[in-house]
């Protein structure tokens, strides 16, 4: 199963709380992929984000989760630059903008 997360307002002051969601919808589902859907959330830079999206792919046991995340113009340029330039990823392994291309993405992250 695919957990799918949205979150939308102001990125800045609600990063304990996504990893609070994200963590219980982990745990309460035992999910195989994590899709969060971030359309709606504002978000120009900062590190917290970082840790948001690390801890999101963790599953325990140093087993990564496969992770899509659906972005829009309010954080594109954000995420595009946090997971090159902190998390030393590619981009286009993690951001889609839609749905259906996150849930392509995952679906070719399976085991």
């Amino acid at each position: 199963m695919v957990l799918v997360i949205a979150f939308d307002g102001e990125a800045s002051p609600s990063f304990a709380y996504m990893d609070a969601m994200i963590a219980a919808g982990k745990a309460g589902w035992d999910p195989v992929a994590l899709l969060l859907d971030l359309r709606k959330l504002r978000y120009e830079w900062g590190d917290e984000m970082g840790r948001t999206l690390s801890d999101a792919k963790a599953s325990g046991f140093e087993r990564q989760l496969p992770l899509a995340v659906v972005v829009s113009e309010l954080n594109r340029a954000g995420l595009t630059s946090l997971i090159r330039d902190e998390l030393f990823g590619k981009p286009e392994q993690w951001l889609c903008d839609s749905l259906e291309a996150a849930l392509a993405m995952l679906d070719l992250a399976k085991p």
